[in-house]
């Protein structure tokens, strides 16, 4: 199963989406209007989490910043460092600025993203992170340019995934060629 838990960006990504317009249509006719827009900014923070390989609190602190300013590129400070560091990320355009007004007031932590993401999606947050890596092991993306985009400070745990992921993939399509 490996680090990323099996799951797949597309299908992580087409899961998500799909709760998102779910949400929204029952927004039209919910009586818990405030806690079904709290879900929607939950399911967004995932999806920057997704879309970008970062860490939730990354995510949330740029969903923030995105419900304040509208701003669509962000740099954030990178969690687990030593020494300050920064990264960029982008809030995905499938992420509407309409929806950024329905939801600038709610207040957002980390824990409670992390439990619905278990109660929701049965994962851990971070799990989307890994499959994003995996997605761009999958293309052939460069591990040093995959570490930079990640933040990751050692290049050899992505090494050693990307390698064995692209070795099992390999295989698998050895003998299914069969």
């Amino acid at each position: 199963m490996g680090w990323d838990k099996g799951v797949k960006f597309d299908k992580a990504y087409k899961l998500i989406t799909s709760h998102i317009k779910y949400l929204k249509t029952e927004l039209k006719y919910a009586r818990y209007r405030k806690r079904l827009l709290k879900f929607l900014g939950y399911d967004y923070i995932l999806l920057i989490t997704l879309t970008n390989g970062c860490r939730i609190s990354e995510a949330l602190e740029a969903f923030n910043i995105f419900l304040r300013s509208g701003k669509r590129e962000l740099e954030i400070r990178v969690k687990k460092k030593k020494k300050e560091a920064y990264r960029l990320i982008i809030i995905p355009k499938s992420i509407p600025d309409y929806d950024r007004k329905l939801i600038k007031d709610l207040h957002f932590e980390r824990t409670a993203v992390s439990h619905y993401a278990a109660k929701t999606y049965g994962l851990n947050p971070h799990t989307l992170r890994y499959a994003f890596i995996t997605e761009l092991g999958r293309q052939h993306v460069n591990p040093a340019i995959i570490a930079a985009i990640t933040q990751h400070s050692k290049l050899d745990m992505i090494l050693k995934y990307t390698r064995k992921k692209t070795a099992e993939e390999i295989l698998r399509e050895i003998v299914n060629s069969l």
